[in-house]
């Protein structure tokens, strides 16, 4: 039997729950319905939950742009608690562990020749003053286009680039040198500002709470959608648990996940293009609870296996960033879960831990935030500039819709216009 909603949102990350949240204060006596695969809600950005089974990917810190908009949506209903409520902490120190020995200084310095230092030595800080200069005349205006191929003059196994390379994957960014170094200038300053840490499944609850009370939203958790085609006006949906119909679809998922069940045919061109002819960073993570919390730095880099280290109490997650290809040759991950276990093993004896916990989590994500880095890139996702592209019956939002090099950004605007564009 097919169950219908009025609207129904694939997807139960962070995007899907606010949309929700802001549908049901436009159209206060639709029905909505969240679908979402996770027992809980909180997509990519979720904590551990070990009696839930989830387990945290390191991917669930924002900036400051986004903290204060989830603030301000909470605070459109006086009965919720303030964003600072569901605050877990804000990553302040980053770390790099070299030769056994772990050095520590401030995310705010990681780009400096302080940073440079803690990851490659001194022979990086004394170079620093090349990629300082560089940055100058791009502040200046000078060069500002050109991809860090063009901008650097020098070789790119000079101290300094090497430690680049190592701190712009804290960015997102995969390949520095097809990157414009503009871009990337942005991105490093919005990095220091992209740290809150919330609990991400009880935010998201927070804001639907009171429709969900009204019986106006429902949360369909543990249901993967396997089909979507529109027929008599009517979005038809198969999932793992029924059939289900709207008048409105909207897609809270990335478009890399999103084409698995949704048909090119139902796509606006310049979107489709999107996933097509760019590629998001994979992260192949390792998570593992150890028994006792330990002192280390909010964010760790181990240069020598090229992999991040992203601590939350007794939980660590071990990140290794890869193209988005490299993730469907199985050998390739295979090496990249490798260079995580020996990342773990040196972290580990850093502190004198040696014990095998047998509780770790191994997951393979999409990351959707790290685009558009490339040249080519850009000019496809410029072509989502002022999101045309959203209709009345289909809606798209999330961290990858948009022109923006931000993910933060990009899911801010396609849900204030998504949402407005909805039509029931």
């Amino acid at each position: 039997m097919t169950t219908s909603y009025d609207i129904l949102v694939a997807g139960g990350g962070l995007s899907g729950a606010i949309i929700a949240g802001r549908l049901h204060e436009r159209f206060p006596d639709k029905t909505i319905a969240i679908v979402e695969k996770e027992p809980l809600l909180g997509g990519r950005l979720r904590t551990t939950d070990q009696n839930a089974g989830l387990w945290s990917y390191g991917l669930n810190a924002i900036n400051e742009n986004l903290y204060e908009f989830l603030d301000q949506t909470l605070k459109n209903h006086p009965d919720n608690l303030e964003i600072s409520s569901y605050l877990i902490r804000k990553r302040v120190t980053l770390g790099a562990l070299s030769a056994g020995k772990l050095s520590s200084g401030t995310i705010a310095d990681s780009f400096s020749e302080q940073g440079a230092r803690s990851i490659a030595g001194a022979a990086a800080a004394k170079d620093w003053t090349n990629i300082d200069e560089m940055m100058s005349k791009i502040e200046e205006g000078k060069r500002n286009d050109q991809p860090m191929a063009q901008a650097w003059k020098g070789t790119r196994k000079s101290p300094a680039a090497i430690a680049t390379e190592h701190l712009t994957r804290l960015y997102g960014v995969p390949d520095i040198w097809s990157c414009n170094v503009m871009d990337l200038q942005a991105k490093i300053k919005d990095y220091s500002s992209s740290q809150w840490v919330c609990d991400w499944p009880k935010l998201c609850e927070a804001i639907i709470k009171r429709a969900v009370e009204l019986g106006k939203i429902t949360v369909l958790t543990e249901t993967e959608i396997a089909e979507a085609e529109e027929k008599d006006g009517h979005w038809q949906l198969a999932t793992t648990g029924g059939p289900l119909q709207s008048k409105v679809l909207v897609v809270s998922q990335s478009p890399w996940d999103a084409l698995r069940w949704l048909s090119k045919e139902h796509w606006p061109n310049p979107l489709v293009n999107l996933p097509v002819k760019t590629k998001p960073v994979s992260a192949v993570i390792l998570s593992e609870t150890l028994d006792k919390e330990i002192e280390i730095p909010d964010v760790v880099v181990i240069p020598a296996e090229n992999v991040q280290v992203y601590a939350e109490g007794s939980i660590l997650s071990f990140q290794a960033t890869v193209n988005y290809e490299s993730t469907l040759v199985a050998p390739d991950v295979v090496k990249a879960i490798r260079r995580l276990k020996r990342a773990r093993t040196k972290l580990l004896a850093a502190f004198d831990i040696s014990k095998e916990f047998g509780n770790q989590h191994i997951a393979l994500q999409p990351v959707a935030w790290s685009q558009p880095v490339t040249a080519s890139e850009r000019r496809v996702a410029s072509k989502l500039s002022g999101y045309k592209w959203q209709a009345a019956k289909l809606i798209f939002c999330g961290d990858a819709y948009g022109d923006s090099m931000f993910g933060d950004v990009n899911l801010i605007n396609s849900v204030i216009e998504g949402c407005q564009k909805v039509s029931v």
